[in-house]
C-alpha cells in the first residue's frame, strides 16, 4: 500500500475538466461531419457503389453520435469522487 502519496488536487482536477471539455470538441466535430456526410449522400452521390459505400461509412459514423462527450463527463466525475476520496481518506488518516 502506498504511503504518504502527494499530488496536486487543482492539476487533477483541470485534467478531469478538460478531458471532458476536449471530449465535447470531439462530438462537435463527429455531428459536424455526420451533416456533412448527410449532405453528400442527399445532393451530391446519390447513387452507385461510392454512395452505397457512403452510406455504409456514415452509418458507422453514426454509432459515435452521443457516445463520445458521456465518456468525457465520466472521466471528470470520476476525478472529482477521487477527490472526494482522498479528502475523506485524509481526514480519517490525519
Amino acid at each position: 500500500m502506498a504511503q504518504n502519496v502527494k499530488f496536486d488536487e487543482d492539476t487533477l482536477k483541470t485534467y478531469g475538466e478538460k478531458i471532458s471539455k476536449h471530449c465535447e470538441d470531439i462530438q462537435g466535430i463527429i455531428t459536424s461531419y455526420q451533416k456533412t456526410l448527410s449532405d453528400i449522400l442527399s445532393t451530391a452521390i446519390m447513387q452507385g457503389d461510392t454512395a452505397k459505400s457512403l452510406a455504409e461509412f456514415k452509418t458507422h459514423v453514426d454509432t459515435l453520435n452521443n457516445l463520445i462527450s458521456p465518456i468525457g463527463k465520466q472521466c471528470e466525475g470520476l476525478t472529482k469522487h477521487y477527490l472526494k476520496d482522498v479528502d475523506s481518506a485524509d481526514e480519517y488518516l490525519y
